[in-house]
């Protein structure tokens, strides 16, 4: 079976290609913005570059968030479309679960940056989930008193904490955790755990010109 996996859920934009038991070719890039304009076609470079035409693709795997409203968005519409395209399965994995591997120590709270200084934290215990998510300060996670996997370091610069850098290509984990957990199947649908920032602005009316 040949599989995709992307995310956009934050600035780090990753998609991988795998066969049965092998990541085909895989990338991962540092975008600030633009995640919607260089997905497809960092999608078709990768399948051109592995020889995995996008038609042959079997299955894909999302990253549903938690992160940034837009970026879960993008990834969510692009593996949808794909998946109604070419009428396969489309699987959605929290950024939790895409990130934890089988040799972490456990149990093992995960925490990852929300950009307004604190984080989306799940806590997990033999390679499940132990909580559901929330949202936590960095003192509040180092209280915790566990090993901490996260996405941003510098949030947790006390000293005696066990830290865990998240994978560098998150979408190479997604493929192994669905190779690991083959019946964890599910329909995508997008994780926020905090509304989007939107700024309304009310129309001028005729007496304010």
């Amino acid at each position: 079976m040949r599989l995709l996996a992307i995310d956009t859920s934050s600035h780090l934009l990753s998609v991988a290609l795998a066969d049965d038991t092998n990541i085909l070719n895989s990338e991962a890039l540092y975008l600030e913005r633009g995640q919607g304009e260089a997905l497809i076609p960092l999608i078709q470079r990768l399948c051109n570059e592995a020889n995995c035409p996008i038609d042959t693709i079997q299955q894909v795997i999302v990253a549903v968030g938690p992160g940034s409203f837009t970026g879960v968005r993008i990834a969510l519409a692009a593996a949808r479309g794909i998946g109604l395209s070419l009428n396969i399965p489309v699987i959605g994995l929290t950024n939790f679960e895409a990130l934890t591997t089988l040799d972490m120590p456990y149990p093992l709270c995960v925490a990852l940056d929300t950009k307004r200084g604190d984080c989306y934290v799940q806590i997990f215990e033999n390679n499940q989930k132990a909580n559901e998510p929330i949202i936590l300060s960095p003192d509040s996670v180092v209280a915790l008193n566990l090993p901490i996997l996260t996405d941003n370091p510098a949030l947790f610069n006390q000293a005696n904490v066990r830290l865990i850098q998240a994978p560098e290509c998150p979408a190479e984990n997604m493929i192994n955790v669905v190779f690991r957990k083959p019946t964890a199947k599910r329909l995508p649908e997008p994780l926020y755990l905090r509304e989007a920032d939107v700024t309304v602005v009310a129309p001028k009316s005729i007496h304010d010109s």
